[in-house]
């Protein structure tokens, strides 16, 4: 993933239990339960 700056000690983990590649390209990641703010992953992230 891209980089991404870290603020206080929350964090997500993606799990895939196979070697499969999985691509992320826009993938999207809402941050917080009622603000507006989204992170989405850029092209060509697997």
């Amino acid at each position: 993933m891209a980089e991404v700056k870290i603020i206080g000690d929350e964090y997500i983990e993606l799990y895939k239990p196979n070697d499969v590649a999985l691509d992320l390209s826009g993938f999207e990641l809402a941050v917080g339960l009622t603000t507006q703010r989204f992170y989405t992953c850029p092209v060509g992230t697997i």
